[in-house]
C-alpha cells in the first residue's frame, strides 16, 4: 500500500541525529542569554526591595522591644521606667528609657536616656515622619513611649504635647524609587505597608 505511505516523513523520523546541530545550539544559547539578561537587569531593584524590607522589619522589632520592656516592667538602674523609641529623619533611631519619676515623666527622649541607638546600614533612610489623628502632619521628630505596664502608647512630636492616634515612619531607598511606610498605632499595633 504505497498510496498511504509518506516517504518524506519516514525519512525525517528515521534519520539518526547524533547531537545538536549548530542552529539548535545557537538558539539555545541565545535563549539562555536573554533569560540571564532579564534576571541580572532586575537584580539591583530586587536587592533594594529586600534591604528596605529588612530595615522596616528591624524598626518594627525595635518598637516592639520598647513595648515588651514596658509591659514586662523591666528594671533599669533600680527604677522601672517607661520605654520608648525616638525617630528623626536620617539613618538612626533610638530605644530609650524615660527615667523620670512616676507622674513626672515627659514622654520624650532626653540626653542620657538611650539604651540602644540603631544605625540603618542598608543605605536606606528615614525620609519622612508623620503624626496622625484626624489628618496627618509632617514632623521632624517622633517619640513613641510605652508607660510601665500599659500597652497604650503615647505618640508625640519633639514638644511632647498631645497624643496622636498613630505615627507613620517612611523608609526610602537611596534612589527614592522604593519606600515603605511603618504605621505605629496608639494601641500597640504595628503595620508595614
Amino acid at each position: 500500500m504505497k498510496f498511504f505511505r509518506f516517504d518524506f516523513l519516514n525519512f525525517i523520523f528515521s534519520r539518526k541525529a547524533n547531537g545538536f546541530s549548530l542552529i539548535e545550539l545557537m538558539v539555545s544559547v541565545s535563549i539562555l542569554t536573554v533569560i540571564n539578561m532579564m534576571v541580572f537587569a532586575s537584580y539591583p531593584e530586587f536587592n533594594q526591595r529586600m534591604a528596605i524590607r529588612r530595615t522596616s522589619n528591624d524598626i518594627a522589632l525595635a518598637v516592639r522591644e520598647a513595648q515588651v520592656n514596658a509591659l514586662s516592667i523591666k528594671e533599669l538602674d533600680g527604677k522601672f521606667p517607661a520605654y520608648g523609641i525616638n525617630f528623626k529623619t536620617g539613618n538612626t533611631f533610638t530605644l530609650f528609657a524615660d527615667k523620670g519619676e512616676e507622674g513626672v515623666r515627659n514622654n520624650l527622649y532626653d540626653e542620657g536616656e538611650e539604651i540602644n541607638t540603631f544605625m540603618i546600614t542598608t543605605g536606606d533612610t528615614i525620609s519622612r515622619l508623620q503624626l496622625c489623628s484626624s489628618g496627618c502632619n509632617d514632623t521632624g521628630e517622633i517619640n513613641i513611649v510605652y508607660p510601665r505596664s500599659n500597652p497604650m502608647a503615647s505618640i508625640t512630636d519633639s514638644s511632647g504635647s498631645g497624643s496622636n492616634d498613630y505615627a507613620i515612619v517612611t523608609i526610602a531607598a537611596p534612589n527614592d524609587k522604593i519606600s515603605k511606610d511603618i504605621k505605629i498605632y496608639l494601641n500597640g499595633q504595628i503595620s508595614i505597608e
